[in-house]
Order: structure tokens, then sequence, then C-alpha cells
């Protein structure tokens, strides 16, 4: 057929195929939805014209076959298996067809995720980490923040003021994260807290260290098994991070010293919070979601199964296994293609025996792909992300654009990230409204400390802004119905 592809021999293409009969179009039109499907795959970032353009179609007939393949359920899991990535950072953020239109519109609405920063030190020097952690022990920097938090009351007062504004303006997400280890943090638990008061989902992206450290909420100390069962009963989502499945291995990546416990600690602190999970969920009460993220290196990638079995058997409710992000601390690609390519078929094989396990197994196959990686960092885009996700650290009342920017640190290779305090303004609205204009002209061609996650979101925000330019509305999308599954 003219504008035609060529297909790739595979069963489950042939079975997309053959159940595309179902949809009554002719054998002409299931060769286009072939080729549409094709087009996707191979670059799920291409604007919707240019596969018109290639596969001399009208816009309504792409519509049409975008349409299909959300209909049907072969072509979603082959979506699915290919771009896991699209899912994890997408699904929360994509569905809000309002939202995308009030920004695409030139509007400004509240962001849909907030994350904070509330931490600068970390006990750990990830060698994957873009900031790399510093051993608090050896800094003064409690003494330094006891002066800081002599305002502490007001600080958890605009906190909870801020949250509530947030709540109802839209926002559905508050993420304790930062390029520092946020429980390390002495206002951790209040601003977990008053999150929850507002009914906002709480995610708290950690290494695990630090659950253990008591805290205040108010007059109230909490410490010991309070502090787990706080975690376990107030954070949805615990997202960790660990590549190991034993200490020696641990210490390696994460730069400690050979006899360091810190492993042991985690693992210990790992139980307790799944310990306290288990019997919330017995008594059918809302509970923390245990979130590994597992980042695939030299140092680890031949002991994958080993640490995929030693997490599933601590009971985590999902294992994410992840390629090691190496333009984040300017490093070259170690992996060879070959190499890659034993990889994924090893954690394809993994895949398939814990299909049925009570842990979930998700492996980014996009992300080990060469192709795929190097066609994310060579895109140009603009910033989206400045305009949902914003990050501001209640320890400094100092306010960031989340595109790249850690605690006190406003400017990246010529782009400057200050918003101002959300703290000297009245309210969160009168704050977002007040650095519109600065976000707005943020492009990741100013900074290229953009991290993946971020480049990846900005790259496929930018091909849904060019495709609603041209009319195609973000439920046309062929990962529409994918996500919201």
């Amino acid at each position: 057929m003219k504008g035609g592809c060529a297909m790739s021999i595979d069963m489950t293409m042939g079975e997309f195929a053959s159940s595309l009969q179902k949809f009554g179009i002719s054998r002409k039109e299931i060769d286009f939805v072939m080729c549409v499907l094709q087009h996707i795959i191979k670059d799920p970032f291409e604007e919707s014209m240019k596969i018109c353009k290639a596969l001399k179609l009208k816009k309504e007939q792409l519509k049409y076959y975008y349409s299909i393949i959300q209909q049907s359920s072969i072509a979603q899991e082959i979506l699915q298996k290919n771009f896991p990535r699209h899912y994890s950072l997408f699904r929360d953020r994509l569905l809000f067809t309002d939202f995308w239109k009030k920004v695409f519109g030139g509007k400004n609405p509240f962001p849909i995720e907030v994350e904070i920063h509330p931490s600068e030190i970390c006990n750990l020097k990830s060698q994957f980490c873009p900031t790399l952690g510093n051993d608090y022990k050896n800094q003064e920097y409690y003494p330094r923040l006891k002066d800081k938090m002599k305002n502490r009351e007001f600080v958890v007062n605009k906190i909870q003021s801020i949250f509530k504004d947030l709540a109802e303006g839209g926002t559905k997400k508050i993420i304790f994260s930062g390029g520092k280890e946020p429980t390390l943090s002495p206002l951790i638990l209040e601003p977990i807290s008053a999150a929850k008061k507002a009914k906002l989902a709480v995610k708290v992206v950690t290494n695990g260290s630090g659950f253990m450290i008591p805290y205040k909420i108010g007059e109230v100390k909490i410490s010991g098994d309070e502090l787990f069962e706080f975690y376990s009963s107030n954070v949805d989502r615990i997202h960790i991070s660990l590549n190991a499945h034993n200490r020696e291995l641990f210490n390696k990546v994460k730069g400690l010293k050979p006899n360091s416990q810190t492993f042991d600690l985690i693992i210990s602190n790992l139980k307790k919070i799944i310990s306290f999970r288990n019997k919330l969920k017995k008594r059918k009460k809302p509970a923390v979601e245990i979130y590994v993220a597992v980042l695939v290196d030299k140092e680890n990638y031949l002991q994958l199964p080993e640490i995929i079995k030693f997490l599933a058997d601590l009971d985590v409710d999902i294992i994410s296994i992840n390629r090691y992000q190496y333009q984040m601390v300017g490093k070259e690609d170690v992996f060879s293609d070959k190499e890659l390519e034993e990889l994924l078929r090893n954690l394809k094989k993994m895949m398939g025996v814990y299909k049925s396990k009570k842990t979930k197994l998700i492996v980014s196959v996009d992300d080990f792909k060469n192709d795929y990686y190097k066609l994310i960092l060579r895109r140009k885009a603009r910033c989206w992300t400045a305009f949902w996700e914003t990050a501001f650290n209640p320890v400094f009342l100092g306010v960031a654009c989340d595109t790249a920017a850690f605690p006190n640190r406003e400017r990246f290779d010529g782009a400057d990230f200050k918003l101002g305090s959300v703290f000297e303004c009245p309210d969160f609205k009168s704050y977002w409204n007040h650095n519109y204009e600065i976000r707005k002209n943020i492009c990741s061609d100013k900074c290229s400390d953009c991290r993946l996650c971020h480049k990846l979101t900005n790259v496929y925000a930018e091909k849904l802004y060019i495709d609603y330019q041209n009319g195609f509305e973000l439920k046309d999308q062929p990962f529409y119905s994918f996500i919201q599954t």
C-alpha cells in the first residue's frame, strides 16, 4: 500500500492484526492501523501530523485509527510492554484533560503535584545521585537548623494554609523528595500530617534510612514504633531506591565504607513499615504502598534475579527495574548494545516468572533501548514540568521550579529558577500567579541539568502541545485509554 511501512513478524502484532477484523474495517484500513501502531512503537514522541504525512492520511482518519488502538486490548498490551515509563510518569498527570487544556491555552492552573524538598543533607553518596550526599554527622547542619526553626510555628501554619489552597485549587499529590534525604529533616512529619488533613495524596522518596529519627507533631513527640505506624498510615506511597540485596553490594554502589551497616538499617526499617502495612490491611484500612526502584548498572546487573527475589520475599508491593541514568552524573553509557539485548532477555524472563506473584514487577523496557534513550536526550522541548510541579524548601523558605533545581540552588547553566518565597505571599494563588511568566518562559535548552524523568515528560508534553494546536485532543491520543487502566 502507498505510504505503508514494513511490518515486523511478531506473534503479538499478528494477533492484533487478526483482532482488527471485529471492527468491521477493510484490509487496507487494517494495514493503516498496523502502520500507525508501528509508528508509535518506533517513536512515541512523533507528532501526529507527521504520521499523517508519512502515511498520507487525513487528520480525521488518524484520529479514527487512534481510537481503534485505544479500544484494542492487544494494542494496549503492546504499548504497556514497550512503554511502562509512560504509564508511571503520566498516569497521574495526563488524565487531567481540563488541566492540559488550560496550560496549552495559556492559562495558569495549580500544579497537579507539588514536590517539597525538606532537607539539604543526605547520609549516603550514591553514584547515580546528581547532587551526591554528604554524611550529615560531619556537618553542622542541625545546630544551624535549630536557629532557623525558631519560626517553626509560622512555617507549619503556613504549610497547612498552602496545602489547603492547593487542595481547593485542584492539586492531587504532595511529594516529599529533593536532592537530599527528606526523612532527615526535623520538619517532615508535620507537613505529611498537614497534607493528609487536606486530603492530598502523599508520596515520600527516600533512601529508607531515616524513618527511625524521632520528631514532633506539634507538642507530641513521635518515636520508635509510632514512627513506623505514622509512615504506614499517613503516606500513600514510599518510594525507595535499593540496588542491592546484601551489605557488600550495597556499600559498593552507595560509596560507603565496607563495614557500614546502613543496608541492615534500611532493611530493618522496611520490615517494620511492611509489618504495620499488613496490620492496616488486615483491618481493611488504607495502608502505604511500598515501591522499590532498582537502578541497573555494571555493578549489579548480573545479580538482578537475586535482588528481585530478595525484595519480593520482603513483601514489597512493586519492584521497578530502571536503567542507571548516566547523563545525570555526566558519564558515558557502559553497556554495549549486545549486553543490553542480553539484559532485556533476562528481564523479560523474570517478568514472566513474577507475572502471577503478589509483588508486581515493572521493567521499563524503553529505558534500556539505546535508540529510545538517546532519542529523548537529543530532543529539545519547553520545560512543561514548570507548569505543574514546583518545589519549595520549608527550612530555607525558598522556592525553586523543579526542573532540575534542588534546595538553595537557583541557577543552572545560565537558567534562573529563582521564583521568590511562597511564604512571603498571602496565599498560594497569589504566589503562583506572580511567577507565572518566569515559569512559562523556562525552556529545557537553557538548562542541561534536567533529569531524564523530567526530560521525558517535557518531550512528550511538547508532542501533546503541538498535536493540540493541530486539532488533536488529549483523549484522541493512543496512550489515553492505556493510562486510565
